[in-house]
């Protein structure tokens, strides 16, 4: 599928989005990968929360969040359903391709997600990190 042919098929909502909720007046955040266009985003990883994954997610909010420092993983994560990394880590994107024995099992324990089908699982953002977003949001807000 081509750049174009993909855009129109996937439109960038975050724009239009940012504009509804900042007219809300409400408390916002905004979740995407890393190369979508976020405004002063913050990045979680698994890493902050003792997880098995590799998996930057960034957020952006109208609320300033006081972030754990990312420290620079050397792994040579594997590709997607190849196993795990040297160090145990398990590279849990596309569509969910967990194709070594026991992979599929071992990527839901990484993320921290039981319940999941695996496309859902690929997709997913890990309980960890909204966790600590509310968490975040009770402490900054005061409930």
């Amino acid at each position: 599928m081509g750049k174009e042919a993909w855009a129109k098929k996937h439109p960038d909502l975050i724009p239009d989005t940012r504009k509804y909720l900042r007219a809300s007046g409400k408390l916002y955040i905004i979740e995407n990968v890393v190369s979508k266009p976020l405004i002063n985003p913050f990045m979680l990883c698994g890493t902050f929360f003792n997880l098995k994954v590799y998996r930057h997610r960034f957020f952006e909010s109208n609320l300033f969040f006081l972030v754990p420092q990312h420290t620079p993983h050397h792994d040579n994560c594997k590709a997607v359903g190849k196993g795990k990394s040297d160090k145990g880590f398990i590279s849990v994107t596309g569509y969910g391709g967990f194709g070594f024995t026991g992979g599929f099992e071992y990527a839901k324990q990484a993320m921290g997600i039981n319940w999941m089908k695996r496309k859902e699982l690929s997709q997913a953002i890990p309980p960890a990190y909204t966790q600590w977003i509310g968490e975040q949001i009770i402490m900054l807000t005061g409930g």
